[in-house]
């Protein structure tokens, strides 16, 4: 996936060398609307594609798209389908709300549990997996 992301305006086409990329500005996910039927419902997100983009909204507003350990299963999910669909040139990650595009980690899911629990069960290896993308 080639991608050059701005954060406000409309879906443009570049040609940068011999790679065609997607420059995708966006106002907010209000002004990106596609009709797009999803092939499958998320808990934590919502998922668009519209021509050669894919756009992965974090869906938890009223804890300010918190990451927990469900959104971040979805998420792997979604880009790794991006990452292997060869039409999907530039993948669009942005949240839902108004206060916060993500808060950071869900301090509340993280609260019940020690660090060696968290080392032990391999916690955070879905944020990694995000960065493998």
């Amino acid at each position: 996936v080639h991608s050059l992301l701005v954060m406000s305006g409309v879906l443009r086409s570049l040609t940068v060398g011999s790679w065609p990329w997607r420059v995708v500005v966006l106002a907010s996910v209000r002004s990106f609307a596609t009709g797009v039927p999803e092939e499958r419902m998320y808990e934590c997100i919502h998922v668009e594609k519209k021509d050669n983009v894919g756009v992965l909204t974090l869906n938890r507003p009223r804890q300010l798209n918190a990451l927990n350990a469900k959104l971040m299963e979805e998420v792997n999910e979604v880009l790794r389908m991006f990452d292997a669909d060869p039409s999907v040139r530039c993948i669009v990650l942005t949240g839902s709300g108004t206060k916060a595009f993500a808060s950071g980690a869900d301090i509340k899911e993280m609260a019940t549990r020690t660090y060696s629990e968290c080392v032990r069960d391999d916690f955070l290896q879905s944020w990694e997996d995000v960065m493998q993308i």
